[in-house]
């Protein structure tokens, strides 16, 4: 739906319910200062909980192969791995054993 069109379809709305007795709300926010109020020691203290590695890995995978129904056609998708730098070799040995 665009927006021209949804905006005219309720302006629509709201004159035909003039005197009706409904009543048609609308609402507004300004996100652009929407995390200011986060607590950041609080907050850094919860990824300091979960993050436990000071390094990370992260392996992007381009995955290409036919479609099961139709040999003519392709099938792709990304996939995106994040691991601590020590399962690296086990995630290989994994991978490779799942794309098969």
């Amino acid at each position: 739906v665009k927006w021209s069109d949804f905006g005219s379809r309720t302006a629509a709305a709201a004159r035909s319910d003039i005197g009706s007795g409904r009543h048609l709300y609308f609402a507004s926010a300004d996100i652009k200062h929407c995390y200011d109020t986060i607590n950041q020691k609080r907050l850094y203290k919860l990824i300091r909980s979960v993050i436990k590695e000071d390094v990370y890995l992260t392996k992007s995978n381009f995955i290409l192969h036919s479609k099961d129904d139709d040999n003519d056609s392709m099938r792709y998708r990304w996939r995106k791995h994040t691991f601590p730098p020590d399962q690296y070799s086990k995630f290989l040995a994994t991978s490779a054993l799942a794309e098969k």
